[in-house]
């Protein structure tokens, strides 16, 4: 690949994380309202919220058209699959998220420990790669400040005290190439961002079980 190339898939990966991630983390924000898991809601603040979701909704559909066309040049998404049902006795799971962003790991904490999970936060590859064997799952963000996340999983899984730890791996850049390198490197699923928030925890719960 040209430098050229390479740089400026670099500068739109960058800037695919830079702009997804702040929406990301409101959009999770605003679907915990919706779901009056923090008290009911009158109707007219949920025609607010609801408004609201729209309003990010599109604005997600434009920069992602917009940064798809520059980098894939119409190259079609490969959809994750779906997640199947889990069994109904929840097992409390111990999960680390590796997440640079603070509001979208603090949305991921408040949401995984609302439903009895213990849930710790990391910030950085370095500390990642010093996680014992006493996790059922990481959950891990590909642009990381620090490191490329996949470069992480692939040393998690090279790990001795990590190799059967399941990893999750969360991203905001789309692509049909990036779940094949995810799955590549070792990660038991990917999830594009924006997430819905039922979905999120499906996956979590289906992949931390195993």
């Amino acid at each position: 690949m040209p430098d050229q190339m390479k740089s400026e898939t670099a500068f739109l990966s960058g800037l695919s994380h830079a702009l997804r991630s702040p929406l990301v983390s409101i959009r999770g924000y605003n679907d915990l309202l919706l779901t009056e898991t923090q008290g009911p809601l009158t109707v007219k603040q949920r025609r607010s919220l609801e408004r609201m979701r729209q309003s990010i909704i599109q604005l997600l559909d434009v920069v992602e058209r917009l940064l798809d066309q520059a980098t894939r040049g119409g190259e079609q998404v490969i959809a994750p699959p779906a997640a199947t049902a889990i069994s109904s006795k929840k097992k409390k799971l111990r999960i680390v998220v590796v997440e640079d962003s603070v509001d979208i790991g603090d949305l991921m904490r408040f949401v995984l420990a609302d439903r009895g999970h213990q849930v710790r936060i990391i910030t950085s590859a370095a500390e990642a790669l010093t996680i014992g064997g006493d996790v059922d799952l990481v959950i891990l963000d590909i642009t990381l400040s620090d490191a490329n996340g996949l470069d992480v999983c692939r040393r998690l899984k090279s790990q001795a005290a990590t190799e059967n730890v399941a990893v999750l791996v969360v991203t905001a850049s789309s692509g049909s190439s990036m779940r094949k390198q995810a799955l590549a490197a070792g990660a038991c699923d990917l999830l594009l961002k924006p997430f819905d928030i039922d979905e999120f925890v499906q996956r979590v719960e289906l992949h931390g079980c195993r």
